[in-house]
């Protein structure tokens, strides 16, 4: 389970496949998936594609805080813009 945090935003993603359901993420399948690719680490998400965001300075700070697969898990970062959140992140932090 992690508590994702985006512009004082949250949401609860539960990754657990009985309990993807009580998510209040809104793309819980799509997040899961993501985060089981990379063994739950979100710093290890790779950028999608060849999508190219423009150099526009509006920063967005994102945190996850929980547990993956026994293991306490968190991860805080900066970002230049929502682009490159998005860009960076996939679905993780798309809410």
């Amino acid at each position: 389970m992690l508590l994702l945090i985006a512009d004082k935003r949250f949401t609860v993603l539960i990754c657990d496949p009985g309990q993807v359901h009580r998510s209040t993420h809104p793309k819980a399948r799509q997040a899961c998936d993501a985060l089981a690719a990379v063994d739950g680490v979100p710093s290890r998400l790779k950028q999608a594609g060849t999508i190219v965001c423009t150099m526009e300075s509006d920063p967005v700070s994102v945190s996850a805080i929980g547990m993956w697969d026994g293991r306490q898990s968190m991860h805080m970062r900066t970002y230049g813009n929502r682009c490159e959140l998005g860009v960076s992140t996939g679905p993780v932090f798309d809410f």
